[in-house]
């Protein structure tokens, strides 16, 4: 192996777990398809030969694969989901158990995800009657953004692992709706095919982690400026790296189901395999300060949008430092624990 092992950002267990196979499937959920080109050449130990790959043996489908292919058979029509909720209960029926882990999961406890659903609760429309409605609209802008409605795609990761168009999906369906989609750090797709895939003018924005190697963090959002992205989301509320708990549980069980053994005495990173939000992180620097915002500006002339912003105080400095939008999450909010928030 060359010293790439031990960069690898996902650890070094995710690599050799798939050694001497054919891992093609696994990497293309994972990564976007240039991931590779982004490597140094000398991390390239040549071509391989298929004469000394092992044979692939025919399978039966898992119980988890049948599962999914009833689910989808049963699916109705989209026309037929009249409630938000109907498409998360059919999610959960239709995607893999490591998929539906990964999205659904939230940080430790899940008492923040469980506040972010009640809040809606907690709040009340006052409707006014009889007022003249015939040239009412929804559409706004933001930061000079323009939208059909203040809503936005959160930057949520590794939308492969729900359908194979992968995050394309959402730029296609933002474009024909007229929103703004907020591409992940962590995209499935490279960033050349979600800005292929947009219609002409439409907008995209881009979540940012800034990299331990700041020389590669300068490298991404200079990219991305120059693909013509409308502003640069810098999230900034992860601390460290939280246990989305449902997606270590899903695959400390798939390890248990297929008999992988772990010593009682290993390291709490597991021996075998990680989960995938612990495989799509470890690379972003958690010891972030205010002179971050200045290096982000240095290298780019596009809004700067704060995300993970949780105090009136801290407003208060984003706008001192050159931000020019916060995005603030719930204040119980524990980091990774739901995507999203409001834009001010």
């Amino acid at each position: 192996m060359t010293n790439f092992l031990g960069a690898h950002p996902g650890g070094r267990s995710a690599i050799l777990q798939q050694a001497g196979r054919d891992a093609s499937t696994k990497f293309t959920l994972l990564h976007p398809p240039d991931a590779i080109g982004t490597l140094p050449p000398e991390y390239c130990v040549g071509p391989i030969d298929p004469e000394t790959l092992p044979a692939s043996n025919e399978r039966e489908p898992s119980e988890d694969e049948t599962r999914q292919a009833k689910a989808r058979e049963d699916m109705p029509p989209v026309a037929n989901m009249l409630l938000v909720q109907e498409f998360e209960n059919w999610a959960e029926r239709v995607l893999s158990t490591t998929a539906w882990a990964y999205y659904r999961s939230a940080s430790d406890e899940e008492a923040t995800f469980r506040d972010n659903r009640e809040a809606w609760g907690r709040y009340f429309f006052r409707p006014r009657i009889l007022r003249d409605m015939s040239h009412g609209s929804t559409a706004t802008a933001f930061l000079g953004v323009p939208t059909s409605m203040p809503i936005f795609i959160a930057p949520a990761a590794m939308a492969k692992l729900g359908h194979p168009l992968g995050e394309v999906n959402l730029t296609k369906a933002a474009g024909t709706s007229g929103i703004v989609q907020a591409i992940s750090a962590n995209a499935s797709c490279s960033l050349e095919e979600l800005f292929g895939a947009r219609l002409e003018g439409q907008p995209l924005v881009f979540q940012l982690y800034l990299n331990k190697d700041r020389s590669a963090s300068s490298a991404l959002i200079e990219r991305v400026t120059q693909l013509g992205a409308s502003a640069i989301i810098l999230t900034v509320d992860v601390c460290w790296q939280s246990k989305r708990t449902l997606d270590v549980r899903g695959k400390l069980r798939e390890m248990n189901d297929t008999h992988t053994h772990i010593s009682p005495t290993a390291p709490v990173a597991r021996a075998e395999e990680k989960s995938v939000s612990e495989v799509i992180s470890g690379y972003q620097d958690s010891n972030l300060t205010w002179s971050d915002i200045g290096f982000v500006r240095k290298h780019t002339h596009l809004p700067i949008i704060i995300k993970g912003v949780q105090s009136v105080e801290d407003v208060q400095l984003c706008a001192e430092h050159g931000a020019d939008g916060v995005i603030i999450v719930s204040q119980a909010l524990a980091p990774n624990s739901r995507p999203g928030g409001i834009l001010y």
